[in-house]
């Protein structure tokens, strides 16, 4: 289990998050960043928290009837209120916009392939 240091600044949070995705470790960076999240909301944690939470089931994309399908849907749906949180707070937020639209996308395939 992912141990955070509490003395950690939001940069070291930050970096030690990214460093978490970079390695694949998506659900310590999910911690990582909502550790960060929770001393100092941006739209750059909340970012990445997000682009976590989607790399972190986008291996699993569900096949019909199978049974990881509320998994990724759940895993899409965090996505999508991390992006929009971090537009709220950043509405040029390029990135976030863009992997907005790109989650809002594969939701729609995902409810169509599995309906």
């Amino acid at each position: 289990m992912l141990r955070l240091d509490d003395s950690l600044s939001d940069d070291e949070l930050l970096m030690q998050g990214k460093i978490s995705c970079m390695k694949g470790f998506y659900n310590d960076a999910i911690a990582e960043f909502t550790s960060l999240i929770e001393k100092n909301k941006t739209a750059q944690a909340l970012y990445y928290r997000g682009y976590a939470y989607f790399r972190s089931v986008d291996r699993d994309i569900p096949l019909p009837n199978s049974g990881n399908k509320e998994t990724y849907i759940a895993g899409i749906e965090n996505a999508i209120n991390d992006f929009e949180e971090a537009l709220k707070i950043e509405p040029n937020h390029k990135s976030a916009k863009e992997n907005l639209d790109f989650m809002k996308q594969q939701m729609r395939k995902v409810m169509l392939n599995n309906a």
